[in-house]
């Protein structure tokens, strides 16, 4: 008798397939997982992102070296440095992911006004009354000031005292001193004209010192409004600075070629005593080598007629506190630190330039003055091709018109 067929058990599948329940439950584990991801992110924000437009490379090293000593614990610092000859306007999603923004104050520092979180009265109470005018426009506060240059005359001592002059203490003592040391090897007046900024900085001063601040403000305000460099001279405000400027250099005060001199030439001719009189900003004097800078002594460009408020010409490098709908405890405090003691002689320090801090330590004589200067001004007052428009390319074009109008004075 044959044996009855048995059915046999099968074994259980062995090539990989899950069961339906072990399917959910590995997907609710994964659920969980993102969930908890999620909250770390949220827990844990990414990096504080300080961002620079503008801004030369050593002030823009000056501010890293600083930040990075006063990071938050477990929160990284990031920096990014914008692209200086494109407009803010072409770069809105890299100002959207920055928390702080670091520019020279002007247009285009104004230009960030309505999506920045104002800085705190306490912050502002810091530095003087004057200075708090930086990183502010007309109708609204845009930035904290935290840094200033300056717009300086330096004169050669040496080669002025030979004739019985020292420090200028009007444009009408500048021109007479200048009269006396001019020779065929030595310029009484000199300037980097070929540099838009100095151009723009040197035809400002003289227009301030001839007619006081309200023509300063004139000429970046016409500028603003598309008028052409050949009508702004003819505004009475701002006609006597220019028609100064052209007289200087028909007069053979003012180097001949003043427009085509760049800082390395401007170096060199301080550094073989050609220059008398040099007209440039404190961030200039700070490049120049030591054995050349110490031959000459630095003042404010004095006015034509003695007058007690001035507006001198003080770039302001300022903060702005980017994003303002994003909650950042880190970023607000990282901004305020900006303008403690600490922080303003540190940067001061490694930038050379002067603190907006009242009681902040300065590097040296020539960035307490700008400092002191300043704040005994009615303001300190931008560059006036940088007040005037918020794109690189406009103010680029300017210097050009601006350039060309003086050669054909």
């Amino acid at each position: 008798m044959g044996k009855k067929n048995r059915k046999t058990r099968r074994p259980a599948p062995t090539d990989g397939r899950f069961s339906r329940k072990a399917l959910i439950a590995a997907a609710a584990v994964l659920a969980g997982l993102f969930a908890a991801l999620a909250a770390f992110a949220i827990l844990r924000p990414g990096p504080l992102r300080v961002s620079f437009y503008g801004i030369d490379d050593g002030e823009r090293k000056a501010f890293e070296e600083v930040l990075a000593a006063r990071k938050s614990p477990g929160r990284n610092l990031a920096f990014k440095a914008l692209n200086p000859d494109l407009p803010l306007s072409a770069q809105e999603r890299e100002v959207r992911r920055s928390s702080i923004l670091i520019l020279k104050g002007g247009a285009a520092a104004a230009s960030l006004a309505g999506g920045a979180v104002p800085p705190k009265d306490a912050d502002l109470a810091l530095m003087p009354s004057a200075i708090r005018g930086a990183g502010r426009d007309d109708s609204a506060r845009y930035g904290l000031p935290v840094l200033l240059d300056f717009f300086e005359l330096a004169w050669n001592g040496r080669i002025l005292s030979l004739k019985g002059f020292g420090k200028p203490a009007s444009l009408g003592d500048l021109e007479a001193a200048g009269k006396a040391v001019k020779k065929p090897t030595l310029w009484p007046i000199v300037c980097a004209g070929a540099e838009d900024a100095d151009l723009s900085m040197f035809a400002g001063a003289v227009v301030e010192a001839a007619a006081g601040g309200a023509a300063l403000d004139r000429l970046a305000e016409l500028a603003a409004s598309g008028k052409k460099i050949g009508e702004i001279s003819r505004d009475p405000l701002v006609a006597p600075g220019l028609a100064l400027l052209a007289r200087w250099r028909s007069e053979g005060l003012l180097h001949p070629e003043w427009l085509s001199i760049d800082g390395r030439t401007l170096e060199a001719l301080m550094a073989g005593d050609a220059a008398a009189y040099v007209f440039m900003p404190l961030s200039r004097h700070r490049t120049i080598a030591q054995k050349t800078i110490e031959k000459y002594d630095s003042t404010f460009v004095p006015a034509a007629n003695a007058r007690r408020e001035r507006a001198f010409i003080a770039p302001s490098t300022v903060a702005v506190r980017v994003g303002a709908k994003r909650k950042d405890a880190d970023a607000d405090a990282l901004f305020s630190a900006l303008v403690s003691a600490p922080v303003q002689k540190a940067l001061a320090a490694e930038s050379g330039l002067a603190p907006v801090g009242s009681s902040a330590e300065t590097r040296d004589i020539q960035a307490a003055n700008a400092r002191l200067w300043a704040a005994a001004s009615s303001g300190p007052r931008s560059d006036p091709l940088a007040a005037a428009f918020p794109d690189p390319s406009a103010r680029k074009a300017f210097a050009g018109d601006l350039r060309e109008w003086l050669r054909g004075q």
